[in-house]
């Protein structure tokens, strides 16, 4: 049986003068009216080493180059079928305990055989595909050493992201806009070729999966402990019983984003965990710690990061692990939300990993703190003392993915 190669492969026996060229074909989860359309994109810079102006105008699909510029990628789009958006078929069917005992013997057959056809009709429905091609110089490709198909399939739906991005915003239409791996379905197919100036000399075409939503995560059964544990949740959210519920809830849905994608928009996730945090320290255990209540009002109009420290240096000023988790999570987290906010910055998984840790261990540390304190302790709900190793999904490769 031929072992099928794979990019890092081909990428190991690359000249210096090769140009890689990926693309990835996707289906959009909604239907674009943009059929036939190409968009191209360039960066500063002069030709790939080794290629002329005629051999760069060949790989730059017969464009001109524009003068210190070369092309960077394409995106194209056309009408397709095949899932996109939500089946049309009605949901009840999946309930006929519910639904079909209210219908005569004759209607209830007819609701199954309307089911097939829905199902059928999904299938069909119209939708957009898009080919996101990159050109990829000798240098950049040699730089691409873990996973590089999942990391191209990542930088692909990024331009994809940004250009839907600016049509919905450019056409004031708020139904067409950013794009997510998570919102795609896995896995992905793509093609890669090894171009010299004078042709292609190799070329690959294969899959990859892209994000963690799939049969062997999802199947897995859940804890009955843990049902019992979200109901609580749910309760404390329905009710408002528990004000700690929002610290929780905004660091899950960090974790979410980062798996799907949106790891900008993580670290906004994670950094308005910590705020609430911080407010929730502030109006139930100021005053309960024995700091004057005339102070209170003053400490909650400061800004995000003074009232964090305010948090560090009056009202556990003697508690290292809090001090020592503020500091991290000041560098591993806030800074980076800053720059995401104020230059547009799209951090790496790995930024998004450290910046949640630091979250949690933040979060730990000061719920540690209040329960330590007799004074504090329960005036701040359920907030977590400890950190436990999450077992869930241990036996899951995720190098697969």
């Amino acid at each position: 049986m031929a072992v099928v190669p794979t990019i890092a492969d081909l990428m190991a026996v690359a000249q210096a003068e090769d140009v890689g060229v990926f693309a990835a074909f996707v289906l959009l989860p909604h239907t674009v009216a943009l059929n036939g359309l190409s968009v191209f994109g360039n960066v500063d810079g002069g030709p790939f080493p080794g290629w002329d102006a005629d051999q760069m105008r060949k790989l730059a699909w017969d464009r001109d180059r524009q003068p210190g510029r070369r092309p960077m990628c394409r995106i194209q789009f056309r009408s397709a079928h095949g899932g996109g958006g939500s089946r049309p078929g009605m949901v009840d069917r999946r309930f006929p305990d519910m639904v079909d005992r209210l219908l005569p013997k004759k209607d209830r057959r007819s609701r199954r055989i309307k089911n097939v056809a829905a199902t059928w009709r999904w299938r069909r429905e119209q939708t957009t595909a898009a080919a996101i091609t990159l050109l990829i110089g000798h240098d950049e490709l040699t730089a691409l050493r873990d996973d590089p198909e999942r990391v191209l399939v990542e930088r692909c739906v990024g331009l994809l992201n940004t250009y839907l991005t600016a049509l919905g915003m450019a056409g004031n239409d708020p139904l067409i806009g950013g794009l997510a791996l998570a919102d795609l379905a896995t896995p992905v197919d793509f093609v890669f070729e090894l171009r010299a100036s004078t042709g292609v000399r190799a070329r690959l075409r294969d899959k990859v999966g892209i994000h963690l939503w799939d049969e062997q995560v999802l199947t897995l059964p859940r804890n009955p402990e843990k049902l019992t544990a979200a109901a609580h949740l749910f309760r404390a959210s329905r009710e408002g019983d528990d004000p700690a519920y929002p610290v929780y809830a905004f660091r899950q849905e960090a974790i979410r984003e980062v798996l799907a994608g949106r790891r900008d928009y993580a670290i906004v996730l994670a950094t308005l965990a910590i705020e609430v945090l911080v407010n929730l320290c502030l109006a139930r255990t100021w005053t309960a710690l024995g700091l004057p209540a005339a102070e209170l009002p003053e400490a909650m109009d400061e800004l995000f990061a003074p009232r964090l420290r305010i948090v560090r240096d009056r009202m556990f000023p003697t508690v290292p692990a809090v001090a020592e988790a503020t500091d991290r999570w000041l560098a591993a987290c806030y800074e980076v939300r800053k720059r995401v906010i104020h230059e547009g910055y799209q951090p790496s998984y790995g930024e998004c990993e450290r910046a949640l840790h630091a979250t949690f261990e933040l979060t730990v540390a000061v719920g540690a703190a209040i329960e330590a304190d007799p004074r504090s302790r329960g005036r701040a709900g359920r907030l977590p003392s400890a950190r436990r190793r999450n077992t869930r999904y241990a036996g899951v490769d995720w190098g697969a993915r």
